[in-house]
């Protein structure tokens, strides 16, 4: 029974996308192809149809982690590091691949990043922590990422999707537990669970405002539970008016916004806050299926992958409107006639300058050269 619940919610976490395709615009001419990484460059175990769910720049602007997870349902996960971040060059460093087998398969570490498709990895400002979900494993573990060395085996919690730290001490790791429907805060250097706030139906993302809040998007009961890290309460009532299928929520650094992505109501939708006070301010239409959002660190930009089109919405924070549609395929010039697999993860630079896009690559249902695109949008600036 336990087995079937499980699934039903993921389910819920993951699936939402209706059938069709159909393409918005053409790739915007502010928006600069300058490198794509493969999957053969990743240098990767030799697994079939890796695929990259985060990416998380480092504090210093240079380097980046990611993680990809192997094709099983409970998923084989690597970690690797991007080195060149912020110039013309970026690269896979083949000595940072940490792997993480399914124990199932016989592998020896607990394995996986919750449901596929969902955000999920946190690392600390120094860069040499990482923290990622085991949705299928009920674990939320802690990795060394010099020593390559998994810690927190008996941190047990009920289907963990994403983690999130507090910034900038790095102190307290907040968790989303979609299947208790519950935020806990871990202490991030033991894993001791410090509290448990019961949150709306099915979170799935968890953004961190410093140290005193959190902003929990529940895809079930599509509403906004703002946590007060100081007193782990959540404050007053869930803030209702998402669209259907809320999927991922950031938060400005100002802390003064907050964007959701609706996944099957095919628009972002964007607050004004005061503290957990939230105003809606617009719910933004974009491609089809949207699901992971970035901001760029300035605030200015917010960047939608949209999994049906195949496109990225570029948001105007000022003008709450799209205002260019970049399509990866386009850029590098690998239009097929089939219909390519859907958009993944973004992630911006820490220098507002350059944006990663993952395609996920070949044609629906059969293995492809997956591909992570790294573009140069300053351009949107205006130079």
């Amino acid at each position: 029974m336990e087995r079937v619940y499980r699934l039903l919610l993921l389910g819920i976490l993951v699936i939402g996308f209706g059938l069709s395709s159909s393409y918005l615009a053409t790739t915007s001419p502010d928006v600069v192809l300058v490198d794509t990484i493969s999957a053969s460059e990743w240098g990767a175990p030799p697994i079939p149809n890796w695929k990259i769910e985060d990416i998380v720049m480092c504090e210093n602007g240079t380097e980046a982690w990611a993680a990809a997870v192997g094709p099983g349902p409970f998923d084989d996960f690597l970690l690797f590091k991007i080195t060149g971040i912020s110039t013309s060059d970026p690269s896979v460093d083949q000595d940072s691949f940490i792997p993480f087998y399914d124990p199932y398969l016989g592998g020896e570490f607990p394995a996986g990043m919750g449901p596929r498709g969902t955000p999920g990895l946190a690392i600390n400002v120094t860069c040499d922590k990482a923290y990622f979900p085991n949705f299928f494993l009920d674990t939320v573990n802690i990795v060394d990422l010099g020593a390559g060395e998994i810690g927190w085996e008996g941190t047990v919690l009920p289907a963990p999707v994403d983690v999130e730290l507090t910034y900038p001490d790095s102190a307290r790791l907040i968790v989303a537990d979609s299947a208790s429907n519950v935020v806990t805060v871990l202490d991030a250097a033991s894993g001791d669970i410090l509290a448990e706030i019961e949150v709306g139906f099915a979170p799935t993302s968890v953004p961190v405002v410093g140290k005193v809040m959190a902003m929990v998007a529940n895809v079930g009961s599509r509403d906004i539970a703002c946590i007060d890290l100081a007193k782990y309460e959540v404050f007053e009532a869930r803030i209702p008016g998402l669209e259907v299928g809320p999927f991922q929520a950031v938060v400005s650094n100002a802390a003064d916004r907050v964007y959701v992505s609706n996944r099957t109501s095919d628009t972002v939708t964007a607050y004004r806050a005061r503290g957990c006070v939230l105003t809606k301010l617009a719910d933004i239409p974009v491609g089809r299926a949207p699901r992971h959002i970035a901001l760029s660190p300035d605030g200015r930009f917010l960047y939608v992958s949209n999994a049906i089109d195949k496109t990225v919405s570029v948001i105007d924070t000022r003008a709450l409107a799209v205002v260019e549609t970049i399509r990866p395929l386009d850029l590098a010039g690998l239009v097929t006639e089939d219909e390519p697999a859907p958009l993944g993860m973004v992630a911006v630079s820490k220098d507002n300058r350059h944006l990663f896009v993952y395609w996920e690559g070949g044609v629906v249902g059969k293995p492809g050269a997956f591909q992570l695109y790294y573009l140069d949008v300053s351009g949107l600036y205006g130079g």
